[in-house]
């Protein structure tokens, strides 16, 4: 039995990346499904893949990013695809069945790009896709407890004031996600 260190999984080539096998090892403990992550890279012209993801006997930490370059037509899909997100949110009590459906957050403000939200701060986890319009490239993020110093050759992807990323100064009200 491990108790202070648990599995390390860490990729650096887009043909590493597996959606399925991120979903699979990945979403209980980092709180997601990364629906705003793509199925598959069939569309992407050019891309990398980064991850760095850690586990302990507690949870697992650390990020997941794909930069994902796409001809016009398909960046727009990509797009659409990404700005439709929403979750349903079932739950059962008494036999009453409820519904609610949490929707992607837009914001332009909050990072360097414009970026779609599924996930900010919610259980120190951020889930968010950043659109560069220019060059057609969208950058794929998930952060589970970001250290910001194992970040810093990401800053531009990062939010612009990193301060916020400090949970202990935020209430859980101040946190979204999609997800809860």
């Amino acid at each position: 039995m491990v108790f202070f260190g648990g599995n390390h999984e860490e990729a650096s080539d887009i043909s590493n990346y597996d959606k399925a096998k991120i979903v699979e090892n990945n979403w209980d403990d980092m709180d997601s499904l990364f629906l705003i992550f793509p199925d598959d890279t069939t569309k992407i012209k050019e891309g990398n893949f980064n991850s760095d993801v850690k586990s302990d006997m507690i949870s697992s930490y650390g990020y997941i990013i794909l930069e994902a370059l796409y001809e016009e037509n398909d960046y727009l899909s990509e797009v659409k695809r990404i700005s439709d997100i929403s979750y349903d949110l079932k739950n059962v009590n008494w036999g009453k069945e409820e519904h609610k459906v949490q929707n992607i957050k837009y914001d332009d403000t909050m990072y360097n790009y414009p970026a779609y939200i599924a996930s900010d701060g919610y259980c120190s986890g951020y889930e968010y896709a950043l659109l560069d319009e220019e060059s057609n490239r969208i950058i794929y993020i998930h952060l589970s407890y970001p250290d910001l110093d194992e970040l810093k050759d990401y800053s531009e992807y990062l939010k612009v004031d990193k301060e916020s990323y400090n949970q202990l100064k935020k209430t859980s009200k101040e946190n979204f996600t999609i997800y809860a």
